[in-house]
């Protein structure tokens, strides 16, 4: 009060002496009021000007004014993603407009993806279209940071015209560089990079060429790497370019350097990685960190002497015993790749080799798609052998996400009312996405509440489902337990960045249906908290089902009628 109070006495013994502006324009963006400092910060650099008395500070303090209003603004409505996702939008690119700065480009494509979800056909392509070009503009500004920062910490000047960022290996790895199993048919393949630094989360590769040039390898997942989440930038698109870029803004310790050099694991053996994105979360384990390490596991047969470098997930002790090597994990050629979440470099190999596919031969539906993480076909196939999957088929099998933030179902109770009643014989088992959650005991070690791992309650589940139902998440990924009888039915959206499952169940064999779900006014798509489904589509996945097992019943050569089977229900029925 003091300060304004001031401040109107001063303006009004001279409305036109910048002083009392400044002061006040300082104090407010200091106190986060960011509309009136804005525009406290236009009246001096008005007054300055037409004295022709500008000054480069001025213009700095009016960018860190606007950028502060535009990121409280974006905040306000998206809410934690609960909130307007396609003012939000507005937003960023309105921050962009002051500083390009790579995780809010990243940001903003994150943001189309899930407006897209929502929206009709042709804008949905419209929009996943532009969500692709801030995704490769992310990443461009982010290799831009690291370049200057690798410039600044060697005292070289690394080569701009031949330093690239690299997605479509195949291009670049030569084919005597390269090698398969016969099963990958070609789709897969292990390629051979030598001397590389490997860094953060997602295990982002980074290779010198001829010296001159810096090569960053970015696995499969492509454009939807975070890469300024990965390495160390200088914050080039600010008003202070030869600063260390703090991703984290403090909250996973500093942010240049948080893993010192000596600290790095230095690996002078052969050894093959299958570190990926997102290799923690459950889809991207068992789907794709699984297939690779197959691939690798193949590979090392005829490298013994090689190691083998895996992500350090709370998942692996519980796939062990699924593995066609038991105990392996235990096995003097293992090292766990741990990044902490930094953005630094965590390992640095002198002989790497890596298992890939690249991420545009995938599995398009037409010349222009592009999907998100969806591993080969024949991969899939392996690890479904792996699994030993046997037919069964007499149970529905319902994935809820009762317990997740995103994707609720609303009125599931109704739904799963429908789904008892279409047989008596057939129980209607609900997967609790809970069982997929795990923790760990005072020493570290992941452990189920329950008397068996989660895994293996999938394991003895999946097996016998005729249909496996589910909004779009991690928990359908279990359809590759199946028996050839499933049905899979995702409710959820036809976007490519959301065709896990379909392409799942096409490898696997099994019939897939996609129910959509309601629009989301909002446009959060995938990140809304419930998602809703229409009365006619609950009715529509009902026939499926009943469609389906009376197909099933004609197929079967023993004409035996559906018995009932007991089990126990994995989580809480509701």
């Amino acid at each position: 009060k003091k300060a304004r109070k001031a401040f109107k006495k001063a303006v009004k013994l001279q409305p036109d002496e910048p002083q009392a502006y400044l002061n006040m324009a300082v104090f407010t963006t200091n106190s986060q009021e960011f509309q009136e400092s804005l525009e406290l910060w236009e009246k001096v650099e008005k007054i300055l000007t037409e004295k022709g008395q500008m000054m480069p500070m001025i213009t700095t303090r009016k960018k860190i004014a606007a950028f502060g209003l535009y990121s409280t603004n974006r905040d306000k409505v998206y809410d934690g993603g609960k909130g307007n996702v396609t003012e939000a939008i507005h937003w960023a690119k309105q921050q962009l407009t002051v500083f390009n700065a790579p995780d809010i480009l990243h940001d903003l494509a994150t943001m189309l993806v899930m407006d897209s979800a929502g929206a009709p056909l042709e804008q949905a392509q419209d929009l996943g279209n532009e969500a692709m070009d801030y995704f490769q503009q992310a990443q461009e500004q982010a290799f831009e940071g690291y370049l200057s920062g690798v410039d600044k910490t060697t005292g070289r000047k690394y080569n701009r015209e031949g330093s690239h960022i690299r997605i479509d290996w195949k291009k670049h790895v030569c084919e005597k560089s390269r090698w398969a199993p016969d099963w990958a048919e070609d789709t897969a393949y292990v390629a051979h990079l030598g001397k590389t630094e490997i860094s953060g989360e997602d295990g982002v590769m980074i290779s010198d060429e001829f010296e001159e040039n810096k090569i960053v390898w970015l696995s499969s997942a492509g454009r939807y790497i975070n890469l300024a989440k990965n390495v160390q930038t200088l914050a080039v698109w600010s008003d202070s370019p030869t600063d260390w870029f703090d991703f984290w803004k403090g909250e996973k310790g500093k942010g240049h350097g948080s893993i010192p050099k000596k600290k790095r694991v230095k690996i002078d053996k052969p050894v093959i990685s299958v570190v990926q994105y997102a290799s923690d979360s459950y889809y991207h384990f068992l789907l794709e960190v699984l297939p690779r390490t197959l691939v690798a596991l193949e590979w090392l047969g005829e490298h013994p002497d090689a190691l083998l470098l895996l992500p350090d997930t709370k998942f692996w002790n519980l796939f062990e015993n699924f593995l066609p090597e038991p105990h392996f994990l235990a096995g003097d050629n293992i090292v766990f790749y741990e990044s902490g979440g930094k953005n630094d470099v965590v390992v640095e190999a002198d002989d790497l080799y890596y298992v890939n596919w690249d991420s545009d031969t995938l599995s398009k539906d037409g010349d222009t798609e592009v999907v998100h993480c969806v591993p080969p076909m024949p991969l899939l196939l392996e690890l479904q052998q792996m699994l030993h999957v046997e037919e069964a088929g007499n149970i529905i099998v319902y994935v809820t996400r009762k317990y997740d933030k995103m994707r609720r179902l609303e009125s599931e109770d109704g739904l799963l009312e429908k789904l008892r009643g279409i047989h008596e014989a057939v129980q209607v088992v609900v997967f609790d996405g809970q069982s997929l959650k795990v923790t760990q005991d005072k020493d570290g070690n992941p452990v189920s509440e329950g008397e068996v791992s989660p895994i293996e309650q999938a394991a003895d589940t999946f097996p016998f489902a005729l249909a496996i139902i589910g909004v779009h998440g991690g928990g359908l990924s279990n359809m590759a337990f199946a028996g050839p009888d499933a049905m899979v039915i995702e409710m959820g959206w036809d976007i490519p960045q959301a065709r896990h499952f379909k392409h799942a169940a096409k490898a696997f064999g099994l019939e897939y249906h996609l129910v959509p779900v309601e629009e989301d006014h909002l446009g959060r798509g995938m990140g809304a908290p419930f998602v809703v489904l229409s009365d006619d589509n609950e009715d529509h996945i009902v026939k499926l089902v009943s469609d389906h097992m009376d197909g099933l019943q004609q197929k079967r050569e023993t004409r035996e009628p559906l018995r009932h089977v007991v089990h126990d229900t994995v989580g809480d029925e509701l």
